[in-house]
């Protein structure tokens, strides 16, 4: 690897990847992360990135230095290595980190936030006020990054982060919102009643990826949860995706059923009746739906099963 043929050192750290002796040549591989040539720099990345956890470790400080003299895509790429860390070490060095969350090349900032992802949940809870920023950053794939990331907290340290997070359901990309929905879905019961709303709302989303990831978490929600909401689902029976109407039903149904069967409380009950019937003057198919519970249908309607719903197709 000391050859002075860039294309021979190359072709030396790709010969190693697949070595099993790979390991006893990573001190030569990181000082070639800093080699004028970008190509040998990026091959030794990538030998680094074939080690195992515990074979990195003794080198993470070293490549840490070794990034911070590299350009951007080095620098992305080193960071990438770096997450094969386990977690333990690798919460040994996120004060290190810390300043890619606001590098200016957006590759190195996503990577940063993902490499944050790999801590263990309350670990990474910690660190949770500098990952925060990047929710409004000016690159999507950074802001879908941190959400996905943010979706890994522990439920309580979610919960506690959750209005920021709301505000990303309105996200300009589509990706950001999908991601969100996601990422609220694992909040505790009783705070994710409080988002039952936006959800809902996700339902008129223009992207159908969101459509369907706000009606999977809809669909895994208790009757009593979805009765204050009756209104907002008997105005989906006019959606323009089938899908979305299909679901209304479904939910409607499930309803009805939790006031037949007695699994909703006789509050809720009549509450998701006075509900449903006062917005059937605004909706005319509810009339219809009200009138005809699931086991009435004609054979050539069979009743949609719930809670999952039909898949959607782009």
């Amino acid at each position: 690897m000391q050859s002075g043929d860039p294309a021979e050192r190359v072709a030396a750290l790709e010969a190693l990847r697949d070595s099993p002796h790979r390991a006893s040549h990573a001190a030569s591989a990181l000082a070639l992360v800093g080699d004028n040539e970008h190509d040998v720099a990026w091959a030794a990345l990538l030998l680094l990135h074939t080690l195992e956890p515990d074979e990195l470790a003794p080198h993470a400080d070293a490549l840490i230095d070794q990034l911070e003299s590299v350009g951007a895509s080095l620098r992305w790429r080193g960071i990438e290595v770096l997450g094969g860390l386990a977690p333990d070490e690798l919460a040994l060095r996120v004060q290190h980190m810390l300043p890619w969350l606001s590098h200016a090349e957006e590759d190195v900032r996503r990577r940063a936030a993902e490499l944050l992802g790999a801590l263990e949940p309350a670990e990474l809870a910690r660190w949770v006020g500098s990952l925060l920023p990047l929710l409004d950053d000016e690159d999507e794939d950074v802001r879908l990054s941190t959400v996905e990331v943010l979706g890994k907290l522990p439920p309580p340290a979610l919960q506690s982060n959750v209005g920021a997070l709301r505000a990303k359901l309105t996200d300009e990309e589509g990706f950001v919102r999908m991601a969100t929905v996601g990422a609220l879905a694992r909040l505790p019961a009783a705070a994710l009643e409080a988002e039952v709303s936006g959800v809902i709302d996700r339902l008129g989303d223009g992207e159908w990826r969101v459509r369907r990831a706000a009606m999977e978490l809809l669909a895994a929600l208790d009757a009593p949860v979805l009765v204050p909401h009756a209104d907002n689902v008997l105005a989906r029976l006019s959606h323009a995706d089938p899908r979305v109407r299909e679901w209304a039903v479904a939910v409607i149904h499930k309803l009805l059923a939790g006031a037949v069967s007695c699994r909703l409380p006789p509050s809720c009950t009549r509450a998701a009746s006075r509900r449903m019937r006062t917005a059937s003057h605004s909706h005319p198919h509810a009339t219809r739906i009200l009138t005809n519970p699931p086991h009435s249908h004609p054979t050539h309607n069979p009743p949609l099963s719930y809670p999952t719903p039909t898949p959607l197709l782009p």
